[in-house]
């Protein structure tokens, strides 16, 4: 149940993740910056698929 709880918080707290950058995006133009931090937080969350699987 923990991880449950856990995987929707993540889930959750990602999806607030990317609305941000989408704003951050629209306001300053920072496509380069955006498509770093979105290629970092994919790894990131590759990595931690394969950590729970």
């Amino acid at each position: 149940m923990d991880e449950l709880i856990g995987i929707v918080t993540a889930v959750i707290g990602i999806g607030f993740f990317i609305i941000a950058l989408l704003y951050i995006q629209r306001s300053f133009k920072m496509f380069n910056d955006v498509d770093k931090i979105l290629k970092i937080v994919s790894e990131y969350i590759d990595k931690n698929k394969k950590g729970e699987l």
